[in-house]
């Protein structure tokens, strides 16, 4: 998982709303030293995202930085990326993401 601090905030912001604040910085600190989780601050901004949702570009910046191979979200004003040459930025459902587990771990 790629984070930034941005990321991070904006986690910590809406589990808050949905949890207790304790609780949402816990599941925020928990993410932020699991050691699969990679910090990627993002210096450039590509703005791919500015016309329809300017505070997803945070996330497209840190795929694009972080060079991952996908980005996984139920969020729909992702797939405009899918239309998108460059950078080429592949977009998965929660369902897709799942599927691409198990079939990495059967080819294993």
């Amino acid at each position: 998982m790629c984070v930034s601090n941005e990321i991070l905030i904006e986690y910590e912001e809406i589990l808050s709303r949905l949890i207790s604040p304790g609780v949402a910085r816990n599941v925020v600190e928990a993410i932020a030293r699991h050691p699969f989780t990679h910090y990627r601050e993002s210096y450039f901004r590509f703005r791919l995202l500015s016309d329809i949702d300017k505070d997803d570009d945070k996330f497209v910046d840190c795929v694009i930085t972080s060079n991952a191979d996908y980005i996984v979200t139920e969020d729909s004003h992702f797939n405009i990326l899918k239309t998108i040459n460059f950078p080429k930025i592949n977009v998965l459902t929660l369902d897709e993401f799942y599927e691409t587990l198990i079939l990495n771990i059967h080819l294993k």
